[in-house]
């Protein structure tokens, strides 16, 4: 009995871990852009890692801590399609965050922009969009992932918001949900890279209960095997 006890603890625990990796998944909800699961790239410099087909969104950094204030653009809620819906916008020293880079980058020199669109659910609030190509460089050294080479663009790594640029579908432009996690974006990209840097809260309060839970079972299993 005492065994299928364990078995049954043990089995619960592995359900909680799977629940808790379910919370970190983001989820695509249409559009061309995937989830990076590979080895994080050496260069994301235009020509680093390029498709025609689909951007790309990486995981840049999970529960980091900045080490100073950092600026964002937008971090409410609404449509971001004009240079003048953008701001600066501080989130403080100490602050933990999760850091994804939404990247597109199409092969070769293309004559017409490639269109990548879609709409991204995280599993966490966003606290803020980085979507200026000097914010983005600016961020590198705190945000970006050590001995990564990042575009040293300031005019056309971020989002040309209103800029129509003969693009099918219009300017690029990009809005946060009213769920405050959700983002959707339209980027029309040529033969230079466009992205966007998102910030988002690391965790909620249910996966600190979920490490207690399992803590709490690891001890009562010691205090069992001790007897």
């Amino acid at each position: 009995m005492r065994r299928v006890t364990l078995i049954g603890r043990a089995g619960l625990a592995l359900w909680l871990a799977g629940w808790a990796v379910g919370l970190q998944a983001q989820t695509i909800n249409f559009g061309n852009v995937q989830l990076w699961s590979g080895t994080f790239p050496t260069d994301l410099r235009e020509g680093g890692v390029q498709n025609d087909a689909h951007a790309w969104l990486f995981t840049e950094h999970v529960n980091l801590t900045l080490s100073q204030d950092e600026t964002v653009n937008a971090v409410s809620p609404g449509v971001y399609d004009a240079e003048s819906d953008l701001g600066s916008y501080l989130i403080p020293q100490g602050t933990k965050v999760n850091v994804y880079l939404l990247h597109s980058d199409p092969m070769g020199e293309p004559s017409q922009p490639r269109i990548y669109q879609g709409s991204i659910t995280f599993p966490f609030p966003i606290l803020g969009v980085i979507a200026k190509g000097r914010r983005l460089r600016l961020s590198d050294p705190q945000l970006g992932v050590p001995g990564t080479l990042y575009s040293q663009s300031d005019n056309y790594r971020g989002y040309e918001l209103g800029d129509w640029s003969g693009r099918p579908g219009g300017p690029e432009r990009f809005e946060i949900g009213t769920d405050g996690r959700t983002l959707v974006f339209f980027a029309g990209t040529t033969n230079v890279v466009d992205e966007l840097r998102i910030l988002t809260v690391p965790e909620p309060a249910s996966l600190s209960v979920l490490g207690i839970a399992l803590g709490t079972l690891w001890v009562r299993r010691r205090r069992r095997t001790a007897c």
